[in-house]
């Protein structure tokens, strides 16, 4: 709840939301296709800004929800 850590967060947070692929996951650079690990820790921080009342796209959850579907093991 530091408002001097407020901006560079929410800045820091839209950054992440600018990376993510098209597909839905996170890989290692900008707009790559997801990779697992890479997804989980960009979904924790997601979380982290989302706890941290910053504004998230519900679409940017949505995707990495999508991506894990799509790599899921079926059986």
């Amino acid at each position: 709840r530091d408002r001097r850590l407020e901006e560079p967060a929410q800045d820091a947070l839209r950054l992440l939301v600018d990376a993510q692929h098209q597909g839905g996951g996170f890989g290692a650079r900008p707009g790559e296709p997801g990779e697992c690990l890479v997804t989980v820790w960009s979904v924790m921080a997601l979380k982290s800004g989302h706890l941290a009342y910053l504004d998230l796209p519900k679409s940017s959850v949505a995707g990495a929800i999508r991506f894990f579907d799509a790599i899921q093991s079926h059986g």
